[in-house]
């Protein structure tokens, strides 16, 4: 497993068979990036776990609470009640999820999410071309009907490319088109992506570099659409 893997392999922990779990423990016993990002996650769980633990006020203040509320006909306010003791824990779980959306809002650490699941699917060649170029006339229309949206190629100015066909794909838990070039002879992905589907809004008219394990891997917006381009 490598660091690509890793990563994918962490956005669905306990779906993942004990193979690809021991897979992933001896990754990170051999690399310190990816072990000291499966402790944040770990610690963040821990911090959300011990957030909604229950609050266990002192049994001389529940039994005034109990003799209090005898004189209460109404039911209601018993219920008022239980919330106002459930504050602070839901107020202390409510910051760390702030915490935890805020870090997934930034949009730099957003581009190189895409990237690395762009290139983990690069690299992945287990699956095969769905159609081949020249099969298909209208490429928008055919992903429209299996993946939810028109995607459509965008116009590249990337010299030397030649298409060679496409499939679907998913990018983490979301389906993407991907079309496939070759350039000199090695395979080039484009990745398609609905941008309803991202966290964060991506800037129009600009193109976003980034480069992992030397391949340089291209995000923009265009035609309201997002692509991925590993190279």
């Amino acid at each position: 497993m490598n660091c690509n893997e890793f990563k994918s392999w962490m956005l669905d922990i306990k779906a993942g068979d004990p193979a690809s779990r021991q897979s992933a423990q001896a990754h990170i016993a051999v690399c310190a990036k990816c072990e000291k990002l499966y402790s944040l996650d770990l610690a963040l769980e821990k911090q959300f776990g011990d957030a909604l633990n229950p609050i266990s006020p002192p049994m001389d203040l529940i039994s005034k609470i109990e003799r209090d509320l005898d004189s209460i006909p109404s039911g209601p306010k018993k219920s008022n009640l239980r919330w106002k003791l459930m504050a602070p824990a839901l107020a202390t779980a409510a910051v760390v999820l702030l915490i935890f959306v805020n870090s997934l809002m930034d949009p730099m650490r957003g581009i190189e999410r895409i990237g690395s699941l762009a290139l983990a699917n690069h690299l992945d060649n287990r699956h095969n071309l769905a159609f081949n170029a020249g099969e298909v006339a209208d490429v928008a229309a055919w992903f429209a009907k299996r993946i939810g949206f028109a995607a459509a190629p965008p116009k590249l100015d990337e010299p030397g490319l030649v298409f060679k066909g496409g499939r679907q794909c998913k990018l983490g838990p979301k389906k993407a088109a991907y079309l496939i070039y070759q350039k000199d002879g090695k395979k080039c992905s484009l990745f398609i992506i609905n941008p309803a589907d991202l966290d964060f809004k991506l800037e129009k008219d600009r193109k976003f570099s980034v480069k992992e394990n030397d391949h340089d891997i291209k995000i923009w917006s265009e035609s309201d659409l997002v692509y991925a381009m590993v190279l």
